[in-house]
């Protein structure tokens, strides 16, 4: 389904569907939110190591 919706090919259900489970990311918690910048740089950093390219 989420090649449909990226396509722009969803049906109304199927879009309903995606939104309804976009939005119950609002109550999640994000783990991130409160860091500080030092703290978020060296998130990043962590991420960005862990990438192949």
């Amino acid at each position: 389904m989420a090649e449909l919706f990226l396509a722009g090919k969803c049906s109304a259900a199927q879009l309903l569907k995606v939104e309804t489970w976009y939005q119950g990311f609002d109550n999640d918690y994000d783990h991130v939110s409160g860091l500080d910048e030092p703290e978020l740089s060296k998130l990043e950093d962590k991420i960005y190591r862990g990438i192949k390219f």
